[in-house]
């Protein structure tokens, strides 16, 4: 089994740390991992994309090439990334920031408003990363939230690991409260 991951949206959104978290995760359940990433030419604001290759074998080949996954956090990366998707993927978007995007048959579309959660709920867009993916795990089982949970662990200090932990339990709650689904 190989599955391909893309998050994609813009820096100083967490999703290379989201990223890297779950890749973290997937070694703790025994898969392989791979996490690579690409920065805008500016460092916060700037287009982000970060994949990560999962397998229950050797990883030969690093590179994401039709994802399984796609999750869109900006419309300009919705623009450069999603219809770049294989047939009967999922994809996975912010409705709160991409609010202009179309469903495409064969593909299992599903729209929530991460940024707006985050910010209601938490009073911060900082964990909306955190949020995203909760929802992933729990929609997906890509890894085990409790795997997840360890590795949050070797990302954040005592400070911030708690509202983190929260956003990531919260995420999961969501699903089957997608606005959009085909």
């Amino acid at each position: 089994m190989r599955t391909e991951i893309r998050l994609t949206g813009s820096g100083g959104q967490g999703l290379i740390t989201a990223a890297r978290i779950l890749a973290k995760a997937a070694l703790l359940d025994g898969m392989n991992a791979l996490q690579s990433q690409v920065y805008g030419a500016e460092a916060r604001g700037g287009a982000t994309k970060s994949e990560v290759v999962l397998a229950d074998r050797d990883i030969y080949y690093p590179e994401v090439l039709q994802p399984d996954l796609t999750a869109i956090m900006t419309q300009a990366s919705y623009q450069k990334y999603g219809h770049r998707v294989k047939a009967s993927s999922l994809r996975i978007i912010d409705t709160f920031m991409v609010p202009d995007y179309t469903e495409i048959p064969g593909i299992n579309t599903v729209g929530l408003p991460f940024t707006s959660y985050a910010d209601t709920q938490f009073h911060t867009k900082l964990i909306t990363n955190m949020i995203l993916m909760g929802y992933i795990v729990a929609k997906t089982n890509l890894v085990k939230a409790e795997s997840f949970i360890i590795a949050l662990n070797d990302f954040f200090n005592a400070e911030k690991i708690g509202k983190n932990k929260e956003a990531f339990s919260f995420g999961q709650g969501l699903v089957g409260k997608e606005t959009r689904s085909t």
